[in-house]
């Protein structure tokens, strides 16, 4: 996986495919991505990388990023906004690590956030990283947001440059 770092670049701006598609057994009660963008947003404040807000400003990074959702029977991805076409092999090899692979298949839920930087100018993937985390339900809103913001600067920590 590419390991570049925030050296260089001062702004940013999200990818969206467009659509909401939520596979089936991934838990879809609350949005998540108004969770998820404003960690990510304040990640990248830290090292002086301003995220854009409109969907067509220019940046120099497109952030893209893949929710998966894992049990013992599925794994699942919500892709909004990392591109339909570039999930599935990521899917499909969570799917055979986490699942197929698992000597002990005894309950567990867990989901994982894998963040892609691409360089906007030559659309080359400069860093990519995944943080990941045991699911629980019935789990408080201030408890779920600080486990997106563990997760997201856990995916984030080996971009900044310091």
């Amino acid at each position: 996986m590419p390991d570049g770092t925030s050296e260089g670049y001062s702004s940013a701006r999200f990818f969206k495919a467009g659509g909401e598609v939520t596979p089936a057994l991934v838990d879809s009660d609350v949005d998540i991505n108004a969770l998820i963008q404003p960690a990510i947003r304040e990640e990248f404040a830290k090292h002086g990388i301003t995220v854009r807000e409109t969907e067509g400003e220019p940046a120099d990074l497109v952030i893209a990023y893949l929710l998966l959702s894992q049990s013992p029977s599925s794994t699942g991805a919500i892709s909004t906004y990392f591109g339909y076409g570039r999930s599935s092999e990521i899917t499909d090899k969570a799917h055979q690590m986490g699942v197929l692979d698992r000597d002990n298949l005894g309950l567990y839920r867990r989901g994982a956030i894998m963040i892609d930087l691409l360089d906007a100018k030559t659309n080359e993937l400069v860093f990519r990283h995944i943080a990941v985390r045991d699911g629980a339900r019935n789990i408080s809103e201030e408890v779920r947001a600080e486990n997106i913001r563990s997760a997201v600067r856990e995916a984030l920590a080996e971009f900044s440059v310091e």
